[in-house]
């Protein structure tokens, strides 16, 4: 689905919450997110692979709450 529409506005994550799941699916995506695009991902509380994603790739813009994050992609 990711190469035929190439680029995403947003995607959520709120399905296998390992973190190798977690894991798969932000670097899956990322280099899909448009400009300004935003990944979403629910229960990040339940393991490390929001933070860790968020450390590697040096967001400008990303914000919890409520076990929700959220990380802009600025390209």
């Amino acid at each position: 689905m990711l190469r035929e529409l190439r680029k995403i506005d947003a995607f959520l994550h709120d399905s296998e919450h390992t973190y190798e799941a977690m894991m798969f699916e932000y670097e899956t995506v990322w280099p899909h997110l448009r400009d300004r695009g935003v990944l979403l991902s629910d229960d990040i509380h339940w393991n490390g692979a929001f933070y860790d994603f968020a450390r590697n790739k040096h967001p400008t813009r990303w914000t919890t709450f409520d076990g929700l994050g959220a990380i802009m992609a600025i390209k």
